[in-house]
């Protein structure tokens, strides 16, 4: 099993996880005074950018699902002993990578509407006081949403070579 299917195996939990390092690591850096937190403003200001972005990301995604879904509701049934006559989207669709790749577009868009919902109540109730805990939670939801990116176009990239194998 290869790196990149272990990650598609739980990515969800290796976005979070790579999120509190990379967040983790900030914080050491922050603690050795090589940069300091921004102003509560910018930090603020960045909650609305990223949840402009998470929102705007799963409506993409939710459209990449819409099509694929439309598309499989649109394939032949695959037997054993006639895989010849049929392109390689029909047999894509009647696999298990179907529903792993539909799982991930749907784990994809649930994340990003999860941080984005979580980030505009942070930016709702939390005090000034505690707004260096949302400078970290930003740093979280960057990496997640720059992972999530990155698995979408991996899937894309994917189907994209399907196709043109399909030729």
């Amino acid at each position: 099993m290869t790196t990149i299917d272990r990650y598609f195996e739980r990515p969800i939990l290796y976005d979070i996880l790579l999120g509190f390092i990379i967040s983790g690591l900030v914080y050491f850096l922050q603690y050795k005074e090589v940069f300091l937190i921004p102003k509560s403003e910018k930090t603020i200001s960045l909650i609305s950018d990223l949840s402009t972005i998470s929102l705007t990301l799963s409506g993409f995604i939710l459209t990449f699902l819409t099509v694929i879904v439309t598309f499989k509701s649109t394939t032949k049934k695959v037997t054993d002993n006639n895989y010849e006559n049929f392109s390689v989207f029909d047999l894509f669709f009647n696999t298990r990578m179907y529903i792993k790749t539909t799982k991930l577009l749907k784990y994809g868009i649930m994340i990003l509407v999860l941080f984005s919902i979580l980030g505009l109540l942070s930016k709702m109730i939390i005090p000034d006081k505690y707004i260096y805990i949302v400078f970290y939670f930003n740093i979280i939801w960057l990496s997640i949403i720059s992972l999530t990116m990155y698995r979408n176009l991996l899937i894309l990239g994917k189907i994209i070579k399907l196709q043109q194998n399909d030729k």
